[in-house]
């Protein structure tokens, strides 16, 4: 249990294992129990299963790691279960205001940075919120997904579970910027200095 804004209890599900523990996660795939084809509210407050697939909210996101500097783990498994992790030094989301613009940096690991590449400044879309960078289409809508999409995307791992091509979940320097579909994604938090 964290409290994101000082008051309001959110039930989360707390790492303890991987590299040091203490990690918060803030979204996991599994096997595509979960639809993640969502409403801009949806992805706002946050949906899915604790211990299973979930997003916690860009408005939780937001609040968590507003208060200290955070850095963010990425872990990705494909359908041959290899795993490869991203680190980032620095992660956090805006308020509403900036429809929850990504900013991330301080890029390490083996899966190659999609994430900082091309998403680091954007605003969080949504099928129905379309606040991408991108003149002629929705990317939300066109990559069936809610992301930190630009024109449209290096990474989509809130994507379509399972699906092949650019609608799944990509991560696209994890196998030579191929289309190449991941099974499972788990992103999660950890302070790093709360002065």
């Amino acid at each position: 249990m964290v409290y994101p804004n000082g008051k309001d209890p959110l039930n989360v599900y707390c790492d303890m294992d991987t590299d040091g523990g203490g990690w918060l996660v803030i979204q996991r795939r599994r096997d595509g129990k979960e639809n993640f084809y969502r409403s801009y509210h949806d992805y706002e407050v946050g949906f899915g299963n604790v211990t299973d697939e979930l997003y916690i909210g860009n408005k939780n996101i937001h609040d968590i790691t507003s208060r200290c500097t955070y850095k963010l783990k990425v872990i990705l498994t494909d359908f041959q279960n290899n795993t490869k992790t991203v680190d980032y030094k620095s992660f956090s989301v805006g308020d509403s205001q900036s429809k929850y613009t990504l900013h991330v940096s301080g890029y390490s690991g083996d899966a190659g940075d999609s994430l900082a590449f091309d998403h680091d400044g954007h605003a969080f879309s949504a099928p129905d919120a379309d606040n991408d960078g991108a003149k002629s289409v929705n990317c939300a809508q066109k990559h069936h997904g809610g992301y930190w999409y630009s024109n449209c995307f290096k990474s989509n791992i809130n994507g379509a579970w399972g699906k092949a091509g650019e609608t799944g979940i990509i991560w696209g320097s994890y196998k030579s910027w191929q289309l190449y579909v991941l099974k499972e994604t788990t992103m999660m938090v950890k302070p790093v200095n709360c002065s």
